[in-house]
Formats: C-alpha cells, structure tokens, sequence
C-alpha cells in the first residue's frame, strides 16, 4: 500500500523522451534475450552480487533441459528453444540453484512467482 509520494519531474520534448525510449530498448535488446519466448529474469540478484555471474560461473550458460535453456546472451534468463514445458522449466531452476549453491553457498531466491507446483 501506497500512503503517499513525491515526484519530481522533468518536462521534456516528445522527440527527447521517443530518442531516450529508443536507447533503452536498443542496450535491452543487446543484453536480454527477447528474440525469443522465456521466463523471464529468474533469480534476485543476491547481496553485491548478480545472480546471472554466479550462474555463468557454475557453468550452466546454455543448460538444456528438455526444451528449456539457459539464456547464453543473459544467463539470469530461462528462454522456450521450442516445446519446453513447466517441468523443463521446474528441473533447471532446480538444477540452477543446485549448481549455484554448491559452488558458491549462495541460496538462490525467485524473482518469479510459480503457480501450482
């Protein structure tokens, strides 16, 4: 719940702010694999660090599980390389936070909500 805030703003022109949008999605679109369908970011970025290095370093940068894979443009990324199901999904978080745990004792913890498991 939001009690109140405090905003302050800055008036810009309409060809400022569609150049400032471009940018943005340009360096997303560098860093992020939205070519194709995914889970999105899956794991908070623990305490000074990221949760997408430790899972580079734990060498699961492109782990498949059935059609699921970890992202090799962002590894905090599951993407759908055609057919991945629920459970693909459920195994390499599975297998992701394992893997991160045993090389680095560090939990990782969800940055997405999971439904009916």
């Amino acid at each position: 719940m939001v009690v109140g805030c405090r905003l302050r703003l800055q008036r810009r022109t309409a060809t400022e702010v569609q150049r400032d949008i471009k940018q943005r999605l340009k360096k997303k679109n560098i860093a992020q694999p939205l070519a194709l369908a995914s889970a999105g970011a899956v794991w908070r970025d623990p305490a000074g660090m990221t949760a997408a290095r430790l899972i580079e370093r734990s060498g699961l940068r492109g782990k498949r599980v059935g059609g699921a894979e970890i992202s090799a443009k962002h590894t905090n990324y599951i993407i759908n390389r055609g057919g991945a199901s629920a459970a693909d999904i459920l195994a390499l978080m599975a297998l992701t936070r394992e893997r991160v745990k045993a090389h680095f004792h560090v939990t990782l913890e969800e940055d997405i909500r999971v439904l009916g498991e």
